[in-house]
């Protein structure tokens, strides 16, 4: 008998857990249950000489950086690590969340197609939310004590008054001959 019972226990637990799985919803709060897979992937490294630096001793300064990051099928769920670096001077950028063709370049030559990033980076010790575009004619990353949440939805960046620091690549706009970093997402595996 309690082999019996046991054995009709086991039987209802399988098909629950079949029917489960079969009539699972395809959303949860409106957002679908593949949000996480990858859509897109971005590696890049190079160098660049700084055109507009904050604080603006470091003008001119050469920087190497590295651009690792997976956009997701949900944005939000993006992520990723952006590296700058000259000499003693070290950002690392923490990606949150990520837009293709941000609002913001819209219409400047060479980078019209471009990749921007939100999330939270260390400078040299200090934490700090940022601000990332990243197109064939030009890299730029703005750090601020300020959040981004409402410059983000509204497709701009954070004024002059609110960056803490600041490297956009030179020369850049509207001489974009020199400058042409290569813009493409990679192929996933």
């Amino acid at each position: 008998m309690k082999k019996t019972i046991f054995s009709v226990l086991m039987a209802l637990v399988l098909v629950l857990t079949t029917a489960s799985t079969v009539f699972a919803d395809e959303y949860v709060d409106d957002i679908s249950n593949d949000a996480h897979k990858i859509r897109n992937k971005w590696d890049a490294v190079g160098t660049f000489t700084s055109g507009r630096d904050l604080p603006t001793s470091t003008v001119g300064s050469f920087w190497t950086y590295e651009v690792h990051i997976k956009e997701a099928m949900y944005s939000p769920y993006s992520k990723g690590v952006i590296t700058f670096e000259s000499g003693s001077n070290i950002i690392t950028a923490h990606i949150e969340d990520v837009k293709l063709n941000y609002a913001y370049w819209a219409g400047v030559p060479g980078a019209s197609e471009n990749l921007a990033a939100v999330g939270w980076a260390d400078y040299n010790g200090t934490i700090y939310n940022f601000m990332f575009i990243y197109s064939e004619g030009g890299i730029w990353i703005i750090l601020s004590n300020y959040s981004y949440d409402t410059l983000w939805a509204a497709g701009t960046v954070y004024p002059n008054a609110q960056r803490a620091a600041q490297l956009l690549s030179n020369p850049w706009w509207p001489d974009l001959t020199i400058t042409q970093l290569e813009f493409g997402a990679k192929e996933i595996h």
